[in-house]
């Protein structure tokens, strides 16, 4: 894989250069998750929601737009498309996982 990298076979396929700073954006983009999970939780509780009480789409979405807009730090240009299929992926994901988990026996909830 390194050989055809070196290459040049891909390169034109690729958004963001992970090369330069691939522990820049991974940190962020954690960083953004998390951050996105805590700032929805924080207003859930200010709006008195039970623990655990799901709001319809930002339980789905909130860390995805926390990674998302975390990276634009370093990537100032990422286009629509990877907003847009990374909030459906997320969304319609976490709405699989969940389900799954639930027939599982792993979460008391599907959502």
């Amino acid at each position: 894989q390194k050989q055809l990298w070196e290459a040049g076979l891909g390169r034109d396929l690729v958004l963001i250069d992970y090369d330069s700073y691939w522990l820049s954006l991974g940190f962020l983009m954690g960083l953004g998750v998390m951050a996105g999970d805590s700032i929805k939780s924080f207003v859930k509780r200010r709006l008195n929601f039970k623990p655990g009480a799901s709001i319809m789409p930002w339980d789905q979405i909130d860390w995805v737009l926390g990674g998302l807009l975390f990276v634009t730090i370093f990537v100032t240009s990422l286009p629509w498309q990877v907003w847009l299929y990374s909030l459906l992926i997320g969304f319609f994901g976490h709405i699989i996982v969940r389900h799954c988990g639930y027939w599982l026996g792993i979460n008391k909830n599907k959502w």
